[in-house]
This record gives C-alpha cells, structure tokens and sequence, in this order.
C-alpha cells in the first residue's frame, strides 16, 4: 500500500499560527518544534480534537537525519544557484503535531524552478528557502508533487495562500533596492526613498523576522506625505497627511546579515553596470574597476535612536494602512581583483562563498556527505568518450547512467548504461566537477 504523501484539500480546516495571527491551509510548507530542534514539514491535514487542532505533516529531513542511510542519495547540485541552498529530502512518513509546535512558515522550491529563476532569484540566503530533489529511496519528487504554494494546485488555484503572499512581499523589496543599487546613475546620491506596497500580514511577518536578528524594536514615527485629493466639482487639491508609522532599522553588520537572510543575500549589494546591449543570457561578469553599491553595516547601533541619520542602513517604514516607505542609504567602491573590499558583506558575494545567513546549516550538510565517503550519488555528471552521462542508480557494484548529451544519436536512444569500473566513474566525476 502506498502512503498518501499528497495534501487532503478537500478537508477546508485550517492551521493557525499564533506567531503570525495567521490561517494556513494545507499544502503549506511550514518550520515545525518536535523536542530536539525545527524541522521541515508539509501540511498534509488538519484534524480537530479535544486539545486543539492536531496537525499531519509529511517531515523533510536532513540527509544526516535520513532512516535509511545505505540508500544512494543525490549529491550536491550542480548547479550554482542551488550550490548554498538548504536541502531538504522528503521522507515517507506523516507525523502528528500540535497546532502550537508549528514555529514559521517555509519556503521550498524545486531545483528546476530555482534554475530557471523568476520568483526563485532572491532564494540564496534566505533562512527559512529550502531546496528539495529527492525522495529517501534515491528517486526524484515527481514535477506534479510536492508545489511550492497549495494555490499552484488548480483545485484551489483561487485562494488567498499566505506564504505565497508574503513570498511575493519578499521579492518586490528585493527588486526595489537591486534597482536602487544597480542604478547606472553616475551622479547618485548615496541615499534613496522609496514606496511599495504592504498590508498588515505581510509587514507582522517582517517585523516578526527582523526580531529574530536582534533588531530594535519598532519605533513610532511621523510620516508625512502629500496626497492628491479629488473634490466635488472635479476640483483637485493637495492634502499633507502625518501618518503615525512603524519603522524598523537594519544598521549593524549582525543586522544587515540578518537582512539578508530575510530577503536574500545579494539584497544589499549590486554593481553599477549596464547590461550588455544583446540577445545572450550570459550577462555580464564583474570586471576591474567596476562600481559596487553596497549597505555597510556597522559593530554598534545609535544610541539614542535617530529618525534622520545619513548612516548606511535600510528603513522600512509602514502607514499601517496599505503602503511602506523603502529608505536605503548606502556606499560605493571600486572593484579591483587586488584591492580590499568595503565590507564583508560585498567580499563573500563576489568570491561566491556561502553566505553567512545559512553557513552553518550547509557546512552541517556538506560534513554529512563527507562522511558518507561516497563520490557518485544519484544525478552526479561525469564525461566519458565526448558524451556526458548522468546517474540515476548504483547498485551491486555497478553505475547506472543515461545520457544527457552526446553526438552519437544511438547513445541518446538507449535507455540506460551500465559502468563495472566504478573507481574509473569516480574520478570521472571528480574530474567534471572540478
């Protein structure tokens, strides 16, 4: 008998999470508390009992939380927008919790769609994105299973989903400020104001977040604003409205980290460069003497609180009506291969190395690979003979592949290839990914 590891949509109970004052249906990733730590789940259904709402989750787990661990699992992804991704691998088995264990919501995308980019460019970095290929047994989550929002199923394509809603929030910050930073402008100021949209959901989500770095607490401020106004008659006037706002900072190194790992960490750095006039999707690589725009943190916030200050850092700032105010101040330097870099921040982003808002978590996974003292995993690539080939099983001392690209049409028509010389693939494989 197979387990149903699909979500019950037609069950319409929801879960609430007290954190967010929020409903979730199911078919929603979410961060969950079982004792020992937070792990991975999707909501599978809601079920009502005496004590509360009782949850069914299918739980993700780490590959050094895998029960099986003699299974051939994929290894590290080969492509470089997942390369510091949390990843998560779905296990085949539904756990009950409590409605008050569930902790935050997730967000999880599969490697395809990261590659392919869109709503899945700001994922790096981000503290609660999660990366999912592969099943326990080594096989890959069918394209039709395991979405990332429960609105992506089209039997409730029309409902209002929560965490693709604060997702969007997410992206259309990032956005904002990688068009402030990136700007060609070559008479910028270093500072920049700017209005997006925002409801009360998606900004308790920030503020709740932003917490989670140490921030300050939101401060009360004035928001003055003018406000096109039309009168009886057609008559049209200014109006100046003082608006009781929140405000929230990001100003210290800790902080700005923290940013980053809310919104993506690239959020606070970008290169004044335009984009080759041309058809190609290579882009443009960074080159001597380009101009980085960066936020630099600093080690202390200002004490007492100042709501005008030309200190980099990035404002947000809500109406607690329908709009947020995007303030970002920030510096420039001069790339040069030989130079020092203005932050770390900038430093970590151009040398590709993991950013620091999920460092440990990938490490964890990386030293749990290396213990398996195994080279070829599931869908690692190596070349043999001009033809790459890609492996889908090891089993009794035998590689399992089947090509990917070749220019021998017989090769591409047959359905799998059998290696006996596994020690000849390994180094193959080391070969390719180097």
């Amino acid at each position: 008998m197979t387990l149903d590891l699909e979500p019950a949509f037609e069950d319409n109970t929801l879960c609430y999470i007290a954190r967010y004052h929020v409903h979730v249906s199911v078919g929603t990733f979410v961060l969950f508390d079982h004792g020992e730590s937070v792990s991975l789940g999707r909501i599978l259904e809601v079920v009502e009992q005496s004590d509360g709402r009782q949850i069914v989750v299918n739980p993700f787990v780490k590959r050094s939380e895998l029960a099986h661990p003699g299974v051939i699992v994929a290894g590290p992804s080969m492509h470089e927008s997942c390369h510091y991704m949390q990843e998560r691998i779905q296990s085949f088995t539904r756990q009950s919790i409590m409605s008050k264990d569930v902790t935050d919501i997730a967000f999880v995308f599969k490697e395809a769609a990261v590659v392919e980019g869109g709503i899945t460019d700001i994922c790096e970095g981000i503290t609660n994105a999660f990366l999912i290929r592969f099943r326990e047994d080594g096989t890959s989550i069918p394209s039709n299973e395991c979405l990332a929002f429960p609105n992506d199923y089209a039997i409730v394509s029309k409902d209002f989903c929560f965490s693709r809603h604060v997702w969007n929030t997410l992206l259309r910050i990032n956005v904002e400020i990688s068009r402030i930073l990136g700007s060609t402008n070559q008479s910028q100021g270093m500072s920049k104001r700017v209005k997006i949209g925002m409801d009360i959901l998606a900004w308790r989500y920030i503020v709740e977040k932003s917490g989670e770095v140490g921030c300050r607490e939101c401060q009360e401020v004035s928001l003055i604003c003018w406000k096109r106004v039309t009168m009886p008659g057609l008559k049209i006037k200014k109006r100046v409205e003082n608006n009781r706002s929140e405000l929230i900072r990001f100003e210290t190194v800790a902080e700005l980290n923290g940013f980053a790992g809310l919104f993506g960490s690239r959020s606070v750095v970008n290169v004044r460069a335009r984009l080759p006039f041309s058809r190609s999707r290579e882009g443009r690589e960074l080159r001597e003497n380009d101009i980085i725009n960066v936020v630099v943190g600093k080690d202390e916030r200002d004490s007492p609180f100042r709501y005008r200050t030309t200190e980099n850092g990035v404002d947000l700032i809500y109406d607690r009506v329908d709009k947020a105010v995007l303030s970002i101040r920030y510096s420039a330097y001069v790339f040069s291969s030989n130079g020092e870099h203005l932050s770390v921040m900038s430093e970590r982003i151009i040398q590709r190395m993991c950013p620091d808002s999920v460092a440990e978590e990938v490490k964890e996974e990386e030293k749990a690979m290396e213990n398996e003292e195994r080279i070829i995993f599931v869908d690692s690539e190596f070349e043999h003979e001009g033809s790459v080939y890609r492996v889908t099983d090891v089993r009794n001392g035998e590689v399992i592949c089947r090509v990917i690209h070749s220019n021998n049409a017989q090769l591409l028509q047959q359905a799998e290839h059998v290696f006996t010389n596994v020690v000849y693939v390994e180094q193959q494989v080391i070969n390719r990914m180097n």
